[in-house]
């Protein structure tokens, strides 16, 4: 799994292969067709190595790309763990590894893990997506969404509040929000919103 993200960098080019998995899936197909016709010569290779990666690793049944029109063919898996990852496990370990690559970058040695399940007093039961302890000794937790968020703050807010994690420690990651948005909603509660391109610049600066 690592290596399916380590070579990644930019979100825009393999997210919108990844909806398109979503979605195809989601409609109970099995092909997806990507056109590579409006893609950079950058992002193309990004896209195959991305694609090559998920039939390496089982994550779709079949992998055809021709060459001549430009155009992947994808056969989809009906493995129920596998559409749990593309409807949205992915983004987890899209956060774990870039999360994980910033330490590498900076020789920071912390535990980091992904899906923890905690118990509160009350018998109220929680998953968190990521969590580590920064150098500082905080708890800094990490939360991942796509699309519509609005409708899960207040369960965010709460759970803020029980674990007593700072506001700029606790993280909730929307993937494809706007920056303005991030910035707008985060000076109103008290749990602080990113996406995936400011994660990793507000993470350093716990540090």
């Amino acid at each position: 799994m690592r290596t399916l993200f380590y070579t990644i960098n930019n979100f825009n080019t393999i997210g919108s292969i990844v909806n398109q998995i979503r979605y195809i899936q989601n409609k109970k197909y099995d092909t997806v067709k990507i056109t590579l016709s409006k893609n950079s010569n950058k992002e193309i290779k990004q896209i195959l190595e991305f694609c090559k990666k998920l039939h390496q690793y089982s994550f779709i049944a079949r992998y055809n790309f021709q060459k001549k029109d430009n155009i992947i063919y994808l056969t989809l898996q009906s493995i129920p763990k596998i559409k749990n990852f593309f409807n949205g496990l992915w983004m987890e370990w899209f956060v774990l590894i870039q999360i994980m690559s910033f330490f590498k970058e900076k020789n920071i040695t912390l535990p980091i893990v992904r899906e923890v399940d905690i118990t509160f007093e009350d018998k109220n039961k929680n998953e968190l997506d990521i969590f580590f302890i920064n150098n500082q000794g905080d708890p800094v937790c990490i939360e991942c969404k796509t699309g519509e968020f609005r409708q899960d703050l207040n369960k965010y807010f709460s759970l803020q509040k029980k674990l007593n994690i700072k506001k700029e420690n606790f993280l909730l990651c929307v993937f494809g929000l706007e920056e303005d948005q991030a910035k707008g909603l985060t000076s109103m509660y008290e749990i602080t919103l990113v996406n995936e391109s400011m994660l990793i610049p507000h993470i350093e600066s716990l540090f």
